[in-house]
């Protein structure tokens, strides 16, 4: 089976090194990645974590070849990214916060367009989109305009024509981000039938530890910097006792948010549901 291999004994399909990158605003120079180096093994669920900031975006964009780095190497599949993006690009699949959907076009019709962008064989396409929509649960809706899907239906169908050409390795930037609870778990469930039924290598980013914690592998960083890698087991027995949620009657979330993310001792405040998980500093 493509997901029951042993990923320490697995060759690693992305190895970084030494990746750092700043921007230039108008006023100052921020270094959004600092010295970054992992690996992760093939036919894994790896997922990067971090709160909002952290540079997991830029991260990924720079895994999928689409930025530059200031320095360092990255590698993927054998291919240097640095040097090679644009057959890097080629051989991966990339969902990106906001996937490209045409929302006046239909579910089809996406579908169809995606599938003329990875050069899809027209004898091929039958199939393919059957299976895809049958993964997504998608099917009684092909001919609905993709503006007028929900949230959770539309980070399935711009999975689906992320995998109209399936890829060995696939990057998912937060895809469950102001999705429902219910889709959510079907995003999961679709994810995870990739690597265990087709043998697909998933790096996915979120801020939500419950979705760490369906991972098989976890890279955390913080502010640009990694602070570790390794089961998410050995993470969340760290946070006994630094982490808990809060809610207050009266006040909103976002408003409780703000208010927790700037007080004395805490780490990180973030949105989860319809309550506030809290990041405790360490007291020494």
């Amino acid at each position: 089976m493509g997901g029951s291999a042993d990923p320490l004994r697995a060759d690693p399909i992305l190895i970084v090194e030494d990746i750092s990158i700043s921007f230039r605003t108008r006023k100052r120079t921020v270094r959004a990645l600092d010295e970054i180096s992992f690996r992760q093994q093939a036919g894994t669920i790896t997922g990067l974590i971090g709160p909002d900031g952290a540079g997991k975006t830029t991260l990924m964009r720079l895994v999928a070849g689409l930025l530059k780095p200031d320095h360092g190497h990255l590698n993927v599949r054998g291919i240097d990214v640095i040097h090679n993006p644009l057959e890097v690009q080629s051989s991966i699949g990339y969902m990106p916060q906001h996937f490209g959907l045409y929302e006046d076009l239909t579910v089809q019709e996406n579908l169809n367009l995606y599938a003329d962008l990875h050069n899809l064989k027209s004898a091929e396409r039958p199939e393919r989109y059957r299976e895809l929509m049958e993964m997504t649960g998608l099917a009684p809706f092909t001919g609905r305009l993709a503006g007028r899907l929900s949230g959770g239906m539309k980070q399935k169908l711009g999975l689906a024509c992320t995998l109209v050409s399936p890829p060995h390795f696939l990057l998912l930037d937060e895809p469950t981000i102001g999705v429902d609870p219910v889709s959510r778990r079907e995003l999961w469930v679709i994810i995870q039938q990739l690597v265990e039924q087709k043998g697909m290598t998933v790096l996915l980013s979120t801020a939500y530890l419950d979705e760490a914690e369906r991972c098989q592998d976890v890279i955390l960083i913080h502010k640009g910097k990694l602070l570790g890698q390794g089961s998410p087991s050995s993470f969340s027995r760290q946070m006994l006792g630094h982490t808990f949620h809060v809610t207050a009657s009266g006040l909103g979330k976002r408003n409780l948010q703000e208010r927790l993310s700037h007080s004395p001792g805490i780490l990180d405040a973030t949105i989860q549901g319809e309550s506030v998980r809290v990041d405790r500093k360490s007291v020494v």
